[in-house]
């Protein structure tokens, strides 16, 4: 469940310009973020998630997908309808990717709901759907901290 590249960068952009910028009275400061601000925006336009892990996540979601399909089995056809998404087309784009594994999201949420609604006639089914969703989310999560740096909170909070 990532936020799209052109939303972290227009936050971060956001909170530089608006946050960060106003409060810096050195003059050699504010040059220097008015440069990291530049180069931002300059790399909006030219960086995306790698379409390799995108390609991983979208793959994981419709394999997935038949999981839920086959866990719902008769009940299927009154749960939300899975959206198309074809993954073995040469040459998809980050983007192409990121929206496939958006509308799988969406409509793992749907499931979701619908397993909610109708608990008592799907009986052990519910909880396997939510176990199997559950565990995706898991490792999607556990991969993520591996990506992520450690935080730097003594710094953040000394200020320097």
């Amino acid at each position: 469940m990532t936020n799209s590249l052109e939303r972290i960068f227009d936050s971060v952009l956001k909170a530089l310009e608006a946050e960060v910028l106003p409060r810096l009275d050195d003059e050699f400061a504010r040059g220097q973020l008015h440069g990291a601000i530049e180069l931002l925006g300059n790399l909006k336009t030219r960086v995306e998630w790698s379409t390799a892990r995108l390609h991983a996540e979208a793959a994981a979601r419709l394999e997935l997908a038949s999981e839920v399909e086959r866990l719902l089995g008769d009940a299927r056809s009154l749960a939300p309808a899975r959206p198309e998404a074809a993954l073995d087309q040469p040459r998809v784009s980050s983007a192409e990717l990121e929206a496939i594994r958006e509308r799988l999201d969406h409509w793992l949420g749907e499931v979701l709901r619908f397993v909610a609604a109708h608990r008592g006639d799907l009986g052990g089914r519910a909880a396997e759907v939510e176990a199997a969703i559950v565990a995706i989310l898991r490792a999607e999560l556990k991969a993520e901290v591996k990506l992520t740096p450690p935080p730097r909170f003594g710094e953040i909070s000394r200020g320097k």
